[in-house]
């Protein structure tokens, strides 16, 4: 998969850490050991995280729409309006 290079280190060492060398292992599990889902990343995160986690969310939701509409700044709400109009 690809990914960029600004994380390269911190992903090498977290594999290195905490995955094992089997090539079929998890990269992100949860503290249980299973497979990451999104409750998992909400309840089992500090306040700090989860803040941070919905902002990256919401900024790549908003990168999204922007880019399927071409609009510079634009809201779901918008977006949506925009659509209605067009049907």
């Amino acid at each position: 998969m690809p990914f960029s290079d600004i994380i390269r280190d911190d992903l090498r060492e977290h594999l290195e850490r905490f995955v094992s060398g089997d090539d079929e292992a998890l990269v992100f599990t949860s503290p249980m050991g299973t497979p990451m889902r999104q409750s998992n990343l909400y309840l089992h995160s500090p306040d700090a995280r989860q803040r941070m986690l919905a902002d990256a969310v919401g900024e790549a939701a908003r990168a999204a729409l922007r880019k399927a509409d071409g609009a510079k700044k634009a809201s779901g709400t918008e977006v949506a309006r925009r659509r209605r109009k067009k049907a």
